[in-house]
């Protein structure tokens, strides 16, 4: 399965050296803070955490993509902790603990509770799988080793350019309704745009992928794929 995950130019050098690996000690780009021990995956997102991963909107975007069956531990892959929260929330799952405090709480800080537990809840049916399904996301709990790492597209950062096909809403809700046109969209983005037309639309798309490929081109900076020499090819 492939799965993408979404970054900064200025992570790519350490990402192509050393993995991906968990945020650790480095500060959460995300009100509702990430988890510091997991890799964030996605089918549809990777642009937009591209995009809240930089610094300064000169920074390049950048797409990777991640083949999971390269994965060291499959067993580390593990539901996004937003896709735990939103069924905790509509009564769908039981609790492991006097969670009535959680009740009053934001929903950002039940996120940052609710992803101490996704192994747990991975025994409920809420694994990777079901998270993909219901949110488009899910989580690895380790580092993704360079040889699981199978295409690194880059991509111009100025402009918002992106915002013209894509500016989602990450939500169970609006998933089912427009989860396989930010499937296909990122398919676009990560130039397989053949892959993204065989996916069936619950509505028509607002720009065709055609055209969508088309915009991308031309802020499309560099596609490497393993194998090939990656020194200086952001230059």
């Amino acid at each position: 399965m492939r799965l993408y995950h979404g970054t900064s130019e200025r992570h790519l050098e350490s990402i192509i050296a050393n993995g991906i690996r968990p945020r650790c000690d480095q500060s959460s780009n995300w009100v509702a803070e990430s988890s510091d021990e997991a890799v964030y995956l996605t089918k549809c997102y990777a642009m937009h955490f591209a995009a809240n991963a930089r610094k300064s909107n000169d920074e390049k975007l950048i797409i990777i993509e991640i083949d999971t069956d390269l994965l060291p531990d499959p067993s580390l892959l593990l539901a996004d902790e937003d896709a735990v929260t939103f069924a905790w929330r509509n009564g769908k799952l039981p609790s492991f603990e006097d969670e009535s405090w959680l009740v009053h709480q934001s929903m950002e800080k039940q996120a940052v509770y609710f992803a101490n537990f996704l192994s747990d809840y991975a025994d409920f049916g809420c694994d990777a799988e079901w998270s993909l399904g219901v949110l488009g996301n899910c989580t690895y709990h380790g580092t993704i080793p360079p040889e699981a790492i199978t295409r690194v597209v880059s991509y111009e950062g100025n402009g918002n350019w992106w915002f013209a096909f894509f500016d989602p809403v990450i939500a169970p809700a609006n998933f089912m309704f427009c989860g396989s046109e930010y499937e296909a969209t990122q398919l676009v983005l990560a130039e397989r745009l053949d892959e993204a037309k065989a996916i069936q639309h619950v509505f028509p798309m607002m720009m065709s992928l055609e055209a969508i490929e088309e915009l991308c081109a031309r802020h499309r900076t560099a596609v490497v794929e393993p194998g090939k020499v990656l020194a200086g090819w952001m230059t």
